[in-house]
């Protein structure tokens, strides 16, 4: 979901360019982390979730949960929104200003 949400807004990001080719890397890792981030957590909670109704359910089933999976999970997810919003920022900083606007 992130690379497809990041790499559709490669034409009006070049237009930061004018600002300062930092922003566009800021905007990126920002979009990245977010979405990332957000769906991590809801992920979390929907496996806590899932696994507490098995356990009330199913109380002869032993539903455990580890606390390393729980830290692991938002950690892994936000390390891939990092990734995926570093991405398509090298190829948006590289985009002319001009030939930006002109994509518009």
């Amino acid at each position: 979901m992130t690379p497809r949400s990041t790499c559709g807004t490669d034409p009006s990001s070049g237009s930061p360019t004018a600002n300062g080719r930092g922003q566009i890397l800021a905007i990126f890792l920002a979009e990245g982390t977010i979405l990332s981030g957000a769906g991590g957590l809801l992920a979390l909670a929907a496996g806590l979730g899932l696994a507490a109704a098995v356990g009330v359910a199913l109380p002869a089933v032993p539903v455990e949960t580890p606390i390393a999976f729980v830290v692991a999970a938002p950690a892994v997810s936000l390390l891939v929104g990092l990734a995926s919003g570093v991405l398509p920022t090298g190829r948006a900083a590289r985009l002319d200003p001009i030939d930006a606007l002109r994509a518009e």
